[in-house]
Formats: structure tokens, C-alpha cells, sequence
């Protein structure tokens, strides 16, 4: 009797030391848990002020990025205003070359220009003027699909105001829809799905596309390649789906079509203001007899351009 409740004393001890072991564990382990769930939402708070500086500096550098667009856009437009001006000036000068009869291999002394604004400022100091451009922003829904298919039958069109859908066979094979059905669907509950069941005599010829309007399409039923339901129409939504399902109530093509709206953007060019008059002002060295003769020729021009 002793014996067994001297061996209880001791399996209690062991057992309370072993419990302390146990709560000494499971205290450092929750501490270890609470300093990792403490870094990681450090490391998350980090993470985010990392993410709003990067979005920062994408931000910045799309600003940069339209402003020299806009700086290049203008170099541009002065750099052909004055390839005209050059070219202008150049057919100016030959044909002067052309009436006094000089030639390049005659000419001994370099032909010397200068271009000034009429009134005697150079044109160097004269600002050119810009070409302005105007915006045209436009929005309208377009219908975006994505359409998947497990045979040789696609469902490759379908008309957003629900007149017809279309259906091409790509394979080189007949293809038998005897008992398909071809159902198209809405996320507004409040509209029911329309249901087109084939006959179960039709074939799809390959390569072959075959349109299935709807009722009111106004279109004559005309086998099989024109198809026109018997008082139904197929539903308008901005989704919808619609699949195409053999006998065995599998889906074989389906297509997934949402309306979204789409922004157009037209740049219109036109010159803010007309050209003003330039001055030529040509010298040419010509040696004749042994001596020099020059020759002052004053010319001007002026160009005008209009919105036309």
C-alpha cells in the first residue's frame, strides 16, 4: 500500500514537472509568434509606403514624359517651318543664279546670304509661331468578346443589338448540330434566357457559316446557311453569353461578350497665324574683264497660309 501510493507521488510529480516544461514551451512559442505577426505587419507597413512612393515617381515621370513630348512637338513644328523657309529661299537664289547666267563653275567668290525680317531685323531674333492643336475627345460603348470553342464549330459573331449570331464550321468536315441548342444568357435575372434548338436533320457543311436571326431581323428563313427564329429574339444585355450545347448537355462553343466604353482622341493641326513677310537679301562676287562687279539684288517674300 505504501509502495503504490509512494509510486503515485512520484508519477505526479513527474507529471506536474512535465506540465510546467509544456507551459514554459507554449509561452515562448506564443512570444515567437507575436514578434513575427509584429514584423509582419512592420514589413507590410513598409511594403506600402514603398508601393505609394513608386506610384509617386510613376506619376512624376509621366508628367516629365508629356512635357518634353509637348517641347519636341514644338521643335518639330518651328524645324519644318524653317525647311520651308529654306527651301523657299533656295529656289529664290537659283532662279536669280539662273537670270544673271552665273554658274557654280564661274562663280570664284563664295555666294554670301542674308536673310532679314523686312524693316532690317535679322531673323534670328524672330519668334516663330506655333502650331496649335486641338483635342476632339469622344466616348462610345463597343461590345469586346472572347469566345472558346472544344470542336470544329465557333460562335464568331454576334450582333450587339441582338439581330442575329453566327456560327462557322473551321474544320474539313460535316458537322451534324442535330439536337444542339444554342442558348444565349443575361446577368439581369429579370430577362429569361432565349433557347434555339436545331433540327435534328441539320448539318453544318466545313468551312461553312450559318446566321441565326432573330424574329423581327426581317430576314426570309432560308436553309442552312439563314436561319430566322420562330417569335423569339435574342436578349440585349451589357453581358452576355452565349454557348452552344450538344445533346449530351455539353458546352462545344461559347462566347462572352460585355458592352464597355471606349474613348477616341483626335489631335486636329492648324497654324495659329499666318507667315509674316522675310526680306532676301542676296550679294554675289562675279570677276568680269579683270575687274569685280557686284551685284546687290533686294528681294522679298511673302508667305501665307490659311486654315483652308
Amino acid at each position: 500500500m505504501n509502495t503504490t501510493l509512494r509510486d503515485s507521488q512520484n508519477r505526479s510529480k513527474e507529471l506536474s514537472s512535465r506540465l510546467a516544461q509544456l507551459e514554459t514551451t507554449n509561452h515562448a512559442l506564443q512570444t515567437r509568434v507575436n514578434e513575427l505577426e509584429n514584423l509582419l505587419e512592420t514589413e507590410r507597413g513598409n511594403q506600402l509606403t514603398e508601393l505609394q512612393r513608386l506610384r509617386e515617381e510613376i506619376s512624376r515621370l509621366q508628367k516629365e514624359m508629356a512635357l518634353q513630348l509637348q517641347e519636341y512637338q514644338d521643335l518639330m513644328d518651328i524645324k519644318i517651318a524653317l525647311d520651308m523657309e529654306i527651301a523657299a529661299y533656295r529656289r529664290m537664289l537659283e532662279s536669280e543664279e539662273e537670270r544673271l547666267n552665273i554658274t557654280p563653275g564661274r562663280t570664284t567668290a563664295a555666294v554670301q546670304e542674308r536673310i532679314s525680317v523686312r524693316g532690317g531685323t535679322p531673323l534670328r531674333g524672330v519668334k516663330r509661331k506655333r502650331t496649335m492643336f486641338s483635342d476632339e475627345e469622344t466616348t462610345k460603348a463597343e461590345l469586346k468578346s472572347t469566345a472558346t470553342a472544344t470542336g470544329s464549330v465557333h460562335i464568331v459573331e454576334e450582333d450587339p443589338d441582338g439581330k442575329y449570331i453566327k456560327l462557322h464550321n473551321k474544320g474539313d468536315k460535316e458537322y451534324s448540330l442535330s439536337g444542339h441548342q444554342l442558348i444565349r444568357t443575361t446577368e439581369n435575372e429579370e430577362i429569361n434566357p432565349v433557347v434555339y434548338k436545331f433540327h435534328r436533320s441539320y448539318k453544318l457543311a466545313p468551312d461553312a457559316t450559318a446566321t441565326v436571326w432573330s424574329s423581327d431581323a426581317g430576314e426570309t428563313h432560308d436553309p442552312p446557311t439563314t436561319l430566322v427564329m420562330k417569335n423569339l429574339k435574342w436578349p440585349t444585355d451589357d453581358s452576355i453569353t452565349t454557348r452552344l450545347i450538344n445533346n449530351e448537355g455539353e458546352t462545344v462553343a461559347e462566347r462572352e461578350s460585355k458592352k464597355v466604353m471606349v474613348s477616341y482622341s483626335t489631335s486636329l493641326e492648324r497654324p495659329e497665324a499666318p507667315w509674316r513677310a522675310r526680306s532676301v537679301a542676296v550679294s554675289c562676287n562675279e570677276p568680269a574683264a579683270g575687274h569685280t562687279q557686284l551685284l546687290d539684288l533686294q528681294s522679298s517674300v511673302i508667305y501665307t497660309m490659311s486654315n483652308g
